[in-house]
């Protein structure tokens, strides 16, 4: 047990802090376990907040969202959809890469 009057407020706010992340984590978990297509908004938010409690990495949130993305079919609005294919760039001629350089003379 504690003696001093600094370690017994420790050992309070130790046991407060303990009784929330544990709370917070079962949350997350139940989140994790129960999502479905209407519910993965906000599974994906608890995420989040659970990275911002300081409970998981922000990889290990980002690795959650991804697997419980590809769990469940496309929903709009959340995350990205098909990649839409860009117009691809006409290469460009070296001589227009080096049209304006002007030519330097090294001088002693």
């Amino acid at each position: 047990m504690p003696i001093s009057k600094s370690a017994k407020k420790a050992l309070r706010v130790t046991r407060r802090k303990t009784a929330l992340n544990k709370r917070r984590r079962v949350l997350l978990r139940q989140a994790i376990k129960s999502v479905s297509k209407e519910s993965l908004p906000q599974a994906i938010s608890l995420i989040d907040k659970a990275v911002k409690w300081h409970l998981i990495h922000k990889n290990k949130a980002a690795r959650l969202k991804s697997a419980l993305a590809k769990k469940l079919p496309a929903t709009p609005g959340v995350g990205k959809g098909p990649q839409e294919s860009k117009p691809k760039r006409q290469p460009v001629a070296k001589a227009l890469k080096r049209q304006a350089r002007p030519k330097t003379t090294k001088t002693k």
